[in-house]
C-alpha cells in the first residue's frame, strides 16, 4: 500500500478510472456482463452515437474497411477519423484488425 511505485495505480483505482482485476470474474463485474449468459447486458451496442460516428458505422457495417478509405468515403480529415474509430473502439461498437483495418463489434 505505501509502495511508491503503486501511488498511480492506487490514484486511479481510488477515482474509480480503473479495476482491481485478479480473475476473469473481476472483469465480468467491471464490464457489467452477466456470468451465466457470458453476453453483455448492454440491450443496444449504439448508443448515443454522434452522426460523425454514425457515418463512419455505415461505412463499416459492409465489411471490415481500412482507415484510409474509411476516411476518404466519410469525407473527414485523417485525424478525425482515427478519432472517431477509437471513441467507437472504446465504446465496443468497433473492432480494429491488423492492417489498419476496421470491422464491427
Amino acid at each position: 500500500m505505501n509502495d511508491e511505485f503503486s501511488i498511480g495505480c492506487n490514484r486511479l483505482i481510488k477515482a474509480n478510472k480503473a479495476a482491481l482485476i485478479e480473475s476473469v470474474k473481476d472483469i465480468e463485474y467491471v464490464m457489467g456482463w452477466s456470468a451465466e449468459e457470458k453476453t453483455p447486458l448492454q440491450t443496444s451496442l449504439f448508443e448515443d452515437v454522434t452522426e460523425e460516428e454514425k457515418v463512419i458505422i455505415d461505412i463499416i457495417k459492409e465489411g471490415p474497411e481500412s482507415v484510409d478509405i474509411i476516411s476518404i468515403r466519410a469525407k473527414f480529415p485523417m485525424s478525425k477519423t482515427t478519432t472517431i474509430l477509437l471513441t467507437l473502439e472504446f465504446k465496443g461498437a468497433i473492432k480494429s484488425l491488423p492492417g489498419k483495418m476496421y470491422q464491427l463489434q
